[in-house]
């Protein structure tokens, strides 16, 4: 999963490790998601992130557990 975010100039070469920061709107209600992403594309327009993967998380019966950002 990824992102391009249209700016000026990050200053970051392809590669480098960014911790991203957004808010996402589910009809009334806004979460605060945090995620690592790399930098994989830098051009005159923007900046292409690559995002990292979450795990799962599990309750301690295996159930699966809603992640709270």
């Amino acid at each position: 999963m990824g992102v391009f975010l249209e700016i000026k100039s990050l200053g970051l070469p392809a590669g480098t490790v960014v911790n991203l920061v957004f808010a996402v709107n589910l009809g009334g209600v806004v979460r605060l998601h945090r995620r690592k992403a790399v930098v994989a594309h830098v051009s005159e327009y923007g900046a292409g992130l690559m995002m990292q993967a979450r795990s799962r998380q599990h309750r301690p019966d295996g159930s699966p557990r809603r992640a709270t950002s």
